[in-house]
């Protein structure tokens, strides 16, 4: 009965590896490894903006996100940042859509001045920056 059990369970977790292996949404390599992307992000609107303390910019911060050939890409995780400056997104961390661009809004808070934001393609070393200034 013992044995039985235990047979059944390594079964199950057989099934379970080769499912979770095959759900993966890149293809395998030679190596048995996802290859890795290489993205680019661009900025599409939003930058050197200006606008009243508490009141949103006027475009929201949007870029576009492509792979290394020019593809645009999906589903692809962008954080936004302030580097400098006082204001708040309306997120920090946003998917791009089916058509590769993501965006957020932004308000500047407190006081008037320089503010700068950074939109980074998570786990990725491509980034862009947005510069603005509160009044």
């Amino acid at each position: 009965m013992t044995i039985h059990r235990t047979l059944l369970t390594i079964s199950a977790l057989v099934i379970a590896a080769a499912v979770f292996s095959s759900c993966s949404k890149e293809p395998l390599n030679q190596g048995g490894t996802a290859p890795t992307i290489s993205y680019k992000i661009s900025i599409v609107s939003g930058n050197n903006q200006n606008s009243l303390v508490d009141a949103p910019f006027p475009q929201p911060l949007r870029v576009f996100v492509t792979d290394e050939n020019g593809v645009k890409q999906g589903a692809v995780r962008v954080q936004f940042e302030i580097i400098d400056g006082n204001a708040r997104l309306s997120a920090s961390d946003v998917a791009t859509d089916a058509q590769g661009y993501a965006e957020v809004t932004l308000t500047p808070t407190t006081l008037p001045g320089d503010i700068r934001v950074r939109a980074k393609v998570y786990g990725s070393t491509a980034e862009v920056n947005f510069f603005e200034v509160g009044k």
